[in-house]
């Protein structure tokens, strides 16, 4: 018999797998971190960013300055480029993780000041703004 998928928030279940772990570590996590985490396990640009930057090692060799110069410029602005892509996935994981963990938990119960202490019963907010899962 297959598997059953599930899928909440537009989440996979590996990668809720990925946000349960972490929401469960004892000096729980922050919300981008997860996201982070996510970005880095399911999205190529880091190998990317990594790839490109490595390049850079291999203009040593080119022996006009010019054209050298001419390089290392290329390469910068396809590394500016790609960490730009990267910071706006990380910010479409980081609305799906908050998406999922209001639709798992419950939305933000505010103390008397307006600040977020927890998401429902199960997810404490801590001093130091860490997310950590209560059982």
């Amino acid at each position: 018999m297959a598997e059953v998928k599930k899928s909440v928030a537009g989440l996979k279940q590996t990668e809720i797998t990925i946000v349960e772990e972490r929401l469960s570590t004892p000096y729980g996590t922050l919300s981008i971190d997860i996201a982070e985490a996510l970005s880095n396990r399911f999205d190529r640009l880091l190998d990317e960013i990594k790839k490109e930057s490595s390049q850079r090692t291999y203009t040593d060799k080119i022996k006009n300055k010019d054209d050298r110069r001419k390089k290392i410029a290329d390469i910068e602005s396809k590394v500016k480029k790609l960490k730009l892509g990267r910071a706006k996935n990380i910010g479409e994981w980081h609305k799906k993780v908050l998406a999922y963990i209001e639709k798992e938990y419950g939305s933000p119960i505010k103390d008397g000041n307006g600040t977020s202490i927890s998401y429902g019963d199960r997810v404490e907010i801590m001093k130091n703004k860490n997310l950590k899962k209560i059982w």
